[in-house]
């Protein structure tokens, strides 16, 4: 393994969280949408702590022990990071699932992480894990965030967040002294599990202990993403590593953060709440580009503006590599941004300096827009074995899946087959129940095996090429990175997913599946000559061995309900293929 710094018991994240409250006493710790129409209101580290305390000292008075793991199951909300730090600060091991995942797959995950207790969202949530309580499960209680009033008895061990929270202040003090728990755990004990998205196979839990989650904050917030005067905002799910780190972060530093309980608002509601920096994925980020880009297109003089606004940042971008600077050159993209990018800036409050963008690799003429507004677009290549941290590209122009360079303190290597191997004080301690598997994800020098294919740049950074288990290869032996072509397929609006196959076949084919939109106003017909016309054009950018000869629309867009994509959206290859084989047949007859 690799070597980590030594860390004291007061620098888990628990005990820093109680110093600091005490600390900052009545600032502002969050702000919280009770009503999801955007009026916000303000959450005092002191009132924080408070409830953080009640909720560890009802745990813990309902049967929680040191080491058990506490599940949580929602969409992002403040009571989100509340179960988190409480669940860890008595002990516990935190696990985040995902809420999109189906009462199967989050069955599963209790299952395999022998939760004892599971925090869910609402009536819904409970209704996919009542089946883990059974006597062969292994969950003793259910906790359910909303509605505040349920129709359940205690002894049928399912109870409201405010219940639990009302038994912790009842016997908080001296009968369970949750911060004198904090204090005493070591950096050694586990925190949380991170699971693995089954992109391809069954997802596995990365076991993070205190030291290595605190050890990443400590690099993920040296960074210098997070400022203590700036303020994030939660849009995704805390059971994503990068929006769990970005959470964490801010209690880390101090930062003020904000949640609501409506993440499909529209960007205008963000106005009134002034955010720095926000975690995305790329998808959204598209959307937010079409949104903004589409109107600007329309006319010639607007999109005569756009294009000189990204020269302007193309010159900025020189300048900073030379060394140079140009008063005039800041007075022109001044103008620039007050001419174009005001409504967009208004809309998201006009303090929005970062966007982190987790999953999928955004399109250069994405990040130019976005920085052509100011706002700085930051791509990360991150896994949950890596606590949601590993390198960061926040330049300002950069190639289709460009990954950056490692965080400080963090080491990057490739191997003779060119896989990414990682090292550093954030990589987790072995898979739950891994066994086998925990042992072959190191090298004998300590290095993790991301399973990622990578190439270095001119300059010095490293490009994400595909999966080491889907490289491809044709009949006439010529290796083919599926990952690369696919990405360059779905910088079309047109196309929401691409899967490049298959192996051993003499030429590359290509299933693709279009969004519901364009299918609507397109029609199959159309639908079909427009895809054909984007292959036709993608494939004069690459060699002739990386060609698409053939391709198929796919009946419907991918999804979640239907098994093809992954919580995170990541496609599950291996379903598509194995849906649509006839597809594949058709191409090669």
């Amino acid at each position: 393994m690799s070597s980590r710094p030594r860390r004291s018991a007061d620098e888990t994240l628990p005990a820093r969280f109680f110093s600091s409250a005490r600390r900052r006493g009545a600032a502002v710790a969050h702000y919280y949408d009770a009503d999801g129409r955007g009026s916000w209101s303000p959450m005092r580290w002191t009132s924080l702590a408070g409830l953080v305390r009640e909720l560890a000292a009802g745990l813990v008075s309902l049967g929680h022990r040191p080491s058990e793991a506490v599940a949580i199951i929602s969409q992002p909300r403040r009571e989100w990071m509340y179960w988190d730090l409480a669940i860890m600060a008595v002990g516990g091991v935190s696990v985040g699932i995902y809420p999109t995942l189906d009462g199967s797959g989050c069955q599963a995950l209790l299952r395999h992480s022998d939760a004892a207790f599971c925090v869910v969202e609402d009536i819904g949530q409970l209704s996919k894990v009542r089946a883990c309580m059974s006597p062969s499960g292994p969950v003793r209680a259910l906790i359910v965030l909303e509605p505040a009033h349920i129709d359940a008895p205690p002894q049928s061990g399912i109870f409201t967040h405010e219940a639990v929270r009302r038994r912790g202040r009842s016997i908080e003090r001296p009968t369970i002294d949750v911060e004198s728990r904090a204090r005493a755990l070591s950096q050694h004990d586990a925190a949380m599990f991170l699971y693995t998205s089954g992109a391809t196979g069954a997802p596995k839990a990365a076991m993070i202990s205190h030291g290595t989650l605190s050890a990443a904050l400590d690099t993920f917030c040296r960074a210098g993403i997070h400022k203590t005067s700036g303020q994030s905002v939660t849009l995704l799910s805390p059971a994503n590593p990068v929006q769990r780190m970005m959470d964490l972060s801010g209690v880390w530093l101090g930062m003020p953060g904000a949640y609501t309980t409506d993440v499909g608002a529209p960007l205008p509601r963000l106005a009134r709440l002034r955010p720095t920096v926000l975690t995305a994925r790329a998808d959204q980020l598209e959307r937010w580009y079409r949104a903004a880009c589409e109107p600007a297109n329309r006319l010639p003089a607007t999109r005569w503006l756009l294009s000189w606004a990204r020269d302007l940042r193309r010159q900025q971008a020189h300048e900073r590599r030379t060394g140079r600077s140009s008063t005039r050159l800041q007075a022109q993209l001044v103008t620039a941004q007050r001419l174009l990018f005001q409504r967009l800036r208004r809309h998201l409050g006009n303090r929005l300096r970062r966007i982190v963008v987790t999953g999928a690799s955004v399109a250069p003429e994405e990040v130019e827009f976005f920085d052509a507004a100011g706002i700085n677009v930051i791509e990360t290549w991150h896994m949950a074995e890596t606590c949601g941290i590993g390198t960061l590209d926040g330049s300002h122009q950069r190639q289709l899946g460009s990954i950056g360079q490692p965080l400080d303190g963090i080491e990057l290597a490739l191997d003779p087959a060119g896989e990414l191997l990682i090292r550093g004080p954030n990589v987790f301690s072995g898979y739950y129940k891994g066994g086998a598997a925990t042992t072959m994800a190191f090298t004998a020098d300590g290095y993790l095996r991301t399973g990622d294919i990578a190439q270095v740049d001119e300059n010095g950074g490293y490009r994400f090429a595909g999966r080491r288990d889907e490289r491809l290869e044709t009949t006439g032996g010529a290796q083919v990175t599926p990952r690369l072509i696919e990405r360059m397929l779905e910088t079309d609006p047109t196309i929401e997913h691409a899967l490049v196959v298959e192996n051993k076949r003499p030429y590359l084919t290509a299933l693709v599946a279009v969004s519901e939109a364009a299918r609507a106003q397109l029609g199959e017909n159309a639908l079909a000559r427009t895809v054909e016309g984007v292959i036709a054009t993608k494939n004069a950018d690459l060699p002739a061995g990386q060609q698409i000869r053939a391709v198929r629309v796919l009946p419907h867009a991918l999804g979640l309900a239907s098994g093809e994509l992954t919580p995170t959206l990541a496609v599950k290859r291996a379903e598509v293929l194995r849906k649509f084989h006839y597809l594949v047949a058709e191409m090669y007859d």
